[in-house]
Formats: structure tokens, C-alpha cells, sequence
């Protein structure tokens, strides 16, 4: 039996191990085909190389995660910050709430900033396209983080960056990304 933290942190970091464990596995057949003059042996440091900035992205969506699994838990007090539910299909981000849906197309996305909460898990992500307001979603009503994965198909989007705003702790909006 495990505690529900460490599985929860296991499930978070699964894949950053497979990709690093792909990478060492690759690394080590390129190393033994190149010492034998063997092409492939050669053109395997350039799947090495994809999987390396494989793993370093997913080292960041790990690192960006929420910690634990309180935050999908309902009844708790980060399950009560947001009512809603965000979903992101095909480059559209949308919170379904009980006041109806909102939707915003990444694409159409002019700036991204962080109101960080009192918690990385209360922390809001406010999306803005044009000049209307902001599209708010809090982190909890997003359990997969699916915003950030959504987000990092943007052009110049830093998920460090992110994380960064994610956990401050001064209560200042900080702006993560603008076009």
C-alpha cells in the first residue's frame, strides 16, 4: 500500500522517467553503433536529441503539476474555489460553470497572466483575447492542468515562467505571456 501523496507524485513524474529511461536506453545503442561505424548507430543521437527535449518539456508540465490529488477532491477546501470545470479540446479552452460556459480559443489568446492565490491550487489563470475582460479559470476547477498544456503551444510561452507566477506567494498579477 501506498500513501495517496506518493502515488499522486509517481503518476505526476511517470512521464519524465519513461522518456529518461528512453533516452538512456538510445543513448547507449548510439554510443555502441557509432563505436562500430554503424549509420544508425549516428543517426541515433538525433532521436536522443528529440528525446531529450522531450524530457525536458515534460519536466517542466511535472514541475507545474498541482501536488497531491486534494485539489480534484470535492468536499475539500481547494475543491470549493472554483465551481466549474475546464476542458481544452483542439486549441480551445472552455470552463463549463454553473452560470453556463465560457469558451477562448489559444489562437485568439493576447496575453496570459497569474493571480497567484494563497495556495499554488488557488491560484487563477486569467486568459485574455482582445478587449473585453479576462477569461478566469482558478487551478482547481482544472485538475489535469490542461491550461498550461494548451498554453505551451503558444510562440515564446515559458512553462518555468509559469510555475514561477503559479507560486508566489505576494498576491501581485504577474503577466506570464502576451503576443
Amino acid at each position: 500500500m501506498m500513501r495517496p501523496e506518493a502515488l499522486a507524485t509517481l503518476r505526476r513524474w511517470a512521464e519524465p522517467l519513461a522518456v529518461a529511461l528512453a533516452l538512456a536506453w538510445v543513448m547507449r545503442e548510439s554510443l555502441n553503433g557509432a563505436a562500430r561505424g554503424q549509420l544508425l548507430g549516428w543517426a541515433g543521437f538525433l532521436v536522443a536529441a528529440l528525446l531529450a527535449g522531450w524530457l525536458y518539456v515534460a519536466a517542466q508540465r511535472a514541475r507545474l503539476h498541482k501536488r497531491g490529488a486534494a485539489a480534484s477532491r470535492p468536499g475539500t477546501a481547494l475543491g470549493e474555489v472554483g465551481e466549474g470545470r475546464i476542458f481544452v479540446e483542439e486549441g480551445r479552452i472552455r470552463r463549463v460553470g454553473p452560470f453556463g460556459r465560457i469558451e477562448v480559443s489559444a489562437a485568439a489568446l493576447t496575453r496570459v497572466e497569474v493571480a497567484p492565490g494563497a495556495t499554488p491550487e488557488a491560484a487563477l489563470w486569467l486568459l485574455s483575447a482582445g478587449s473585453g475582460p479576462p477569461f478566469a479559470a482558478s487551478r482547481a476547477e482544472d485538475p489535469e492542468d490542461a491550461i498550461p498544456d494548451a498554453l505551451s503551444a503558444l510562440p515564446g510561452f515559458s512553462l518555468e515562467a509559469a510555475r514561477a507566477a503559479l507560486q508566489a506567494k505576494d498576491g501581485v498579477i504577474r503577466e506570464v505571456w502576451r503576443r
